[in-house]
């Protein structure tokens, strides 16, 4: 996907010189992988039937409820108590759960389930030791106590 400035891009050079000379000067303006020359075709039909470089709007029924009103009433809803489903939040909020989670997906808020993670307390080292000198003890007296574990 070609960004405005690409797209500019091409529309001028093309009108200058042509479809090759495009793909040929690319890499002095832009980093990323030319475009096809059926591509630099297609922004200059485009061009000339709309009068635009950029795609058309895209046809179906448009969103009516990720409005900017309801993007801000979910955000502030998940900072406020960032615990809650999404299920609770669309009954709060009354709209659907997949609308709710469409908004916190489009504003890149991702789900996570809290795990409890074991730490190491300050003694813990010190216990380790402890045991391993037991063990190693133990192990000198009774050379067969490694076999008896498993």
């Amino acid at each position: 996907m070609l960004t405005k400035e690409e797209r500019i891009f091409v529309l001028k050079t093309f009108y200058k010189s042509g479809a090759t000379t495009v793909v040929n000067e690319w890499g002095i303006h832009f980093r990323s992988k030319p475009p096809s020359r059926q591509t630099v075709y297609d922004i200059q039909d485009r061009f000339e039937q709309h009068g635009s470089v950029m795609d058309a709007p895209r046809s179906g029924r448009p969103t009516t409820v990720s409005t900017d009103d309801n993007l801000l009433r979910v955000c502030l809803a998940v900072t406020k108590s960032p615990r809650k489903s999404t299920r609770r939040l669309a009954s709060e909020l009354d709209l659907s759960q997949r609308s709710v989670q469409r908004i916190l997906h489009n504003q890149n808020y991702k789900s996570y389930i809290p795990r409890l993670l074991h730490g190491l307390l300050e003694d813990d080292p010190d216990r380790r030791l402890q045991f391993c000198g037991l063990i190693l003890n133990q192990h000198k007296h009774d050379p067969n106590l490694f076999n008896k574990i498993i």
